[in-house]
């Protein structure tokens, strides 16, 4: 019962799902509670876990290739060499709508207090444009983000190291909400012009490469953080 990986063939390898109560072999969405939740789908014919790309019943769903997580939000699709935007519910790719919702959290549920975290880090998916708020190795928050263009958002291991409300460069683009992992280099929210007011353009821009190599996020997200991501912290970036 539960979750299997079973080995038949060629053609039939692959993981599948059996009910904890009947034992019978699952179809269709199933949501399974290991390694933080996810999403998963089982072929309807042949009940193994659906990954990559997928389309069914005249929509395109994309699923984790290794885990098998079924996307939402802003994900990058390999087959598509682009980023595209999955509905946060249903997981049906929303043609035309290639932008994240910057001035909400990223999430529908409410930010854990980080104050009670233990084991606190952070890690940052350069090619999911996903950053990743954990509890040892359990993620307990994802949030969407845009890290730098040309790939120049350093990799490695860093430690939080300061904070501020709001910075302004000399080409007239800032941000508000920075904390710092590395030099120069920041989480802070999508940019805000010399008035203060926030670039759209740019803010459009949130879940794929954008920025000068500093990680952005959605308002209420690089709120949180200032307020919350306390100094010290590990941050990994990958």
């Amino acid at each position: 019962h539960g979750e299997r990986y079973v080995d038949y063939d060629r053609e039939h390898t692959g993981w599948y799902h059996f009910d904890e109560a009947t034992g019978a072999m699952s179809h269709g969405d199933v949501y399974l509670r290991s390694n933080g939740g996810k999403w998963v789908r089982y072929d309807k014919i042949t009940g193994i876990m659906v990954k990559g790309l997928h389309k069914q019943d005249g929509a395109w769903y994309y699923f984790d290739p290794i885990t098998g997580a079924m996307a939402h939000k802003m994900t990058y699709v390999p087959d598509w060499k682009s980023y595209k935007y999955f509905d946060d519910i249903d997981g049906r790719w929303i043609k035309g709508k290639e932008t994240a919702d910057w001035n909400s959290p990223s999430q529908e549920s409410a930010y854990p207090n980080l104050s009670k975290v233990r084991n606190l880090n952070v890690r940052v998916s350069i090619a999911d444009q996903q950053v990743y708020i954990r509890d040892g190795s359990t993620v307990i928050y994802t949030m969407i983000a845009s890290t730098g263009l040309n790939d120049c958002t350093p990799r490695g291991t860093y430690r939080v190291n300061g904070r501020g409300r709001s910075f302004m460069n000399p080409d007239g683009m800032g941000a508000n909400n920075w904390v710092r992992f590395l030099g120069n280099y920041l989480f802070h929210s999508v940019p805000i012009n010399k008035s203060g007011n926030y670039i759209v353009s740019e803010a459009q821009k949130l879940g794929r490469p954008a920025s000068h190599g500093c990680v952005r996020l959605t308002i209420p997200d690089s709120k949180w953080l200032y307020d919350q991501l306390r100094d010290g912290t590990s941050v990994t970036i990958y």
